[in-house]
């Protein structure tokens, strides 16, 4: 019996060594790779009124080096333009001011008279990879007269946010 005993700790022992001799493989699914881009999205309010965008669409020009964000609601307006450095990279930045690299405008129409930009606001850009053309965000706007309108109107652009490919 005491062998059996014997023989049955060594079995035990050699395969514990066996087994954390095991090669381990930890395959972790990194939240920030950009496996699958999410379906494209842009909500905003205007002066508390849900903007509903039926066209979105973003594009890179490198000419300018610009991103734009355009929403457009049904039959072409309102329209909420988004134009951001093309290498924009995730943080925390303002609308307005001589220091603003970005801008965001609200048009009413096709006409000078229609169109308002930001006076100030916020954009945070959470999420944004050039490798395959995918940004994400979210913003607020005060809108004030564009150059060429007169009007003393302003729109408040609340509660925005996107995820666009370009």
């Amino acid at each position: 019996m005491n062998r059996s005993l014997l023989l049955l700790v060594s079995i035990l022992v050699s395969g514990l060594f066996a087994f954390n001799s095991c090669e381990k493989k930890v395959i972790s699914l990194d939240p920030e790779l950009p496996d699958l881009i999410p379906e494209k999205l842009f909500e905003a309010f205007i002066d508390g009124v849900q903007f509903i965008d039926t066209i979105l669409w973003g594009a890179e020009s490198t000419a300018n080096s610009t991103l734009t964000i355009t929403a457009t609601a049904d039959g072409a307006y309102p329209k909420i333009i988004l134009i951001l450095p093309s290498d924009i990279v995730p943080g925390n930045y303002t609308f307005g001011g001589t220091q603003s690299t970005s801008r965001a405008i609200l048009k009413f129409g096709p006409l000078p008279a229609d169109q308002f930009e930001a006076d100030s606001g916020k954009l945070w850009i959470t999420r944004h990879n050039t490798d395959v053309d995918f940004t994400r965000g979210s913003f607020e706007f005060l809108a004030k007269a564009s150059a060429g309108n007169t009007s003393t109107l302003e729109f408040d652009v609340t509660d925005g946010q996107f995820i666009v490919s370009y």
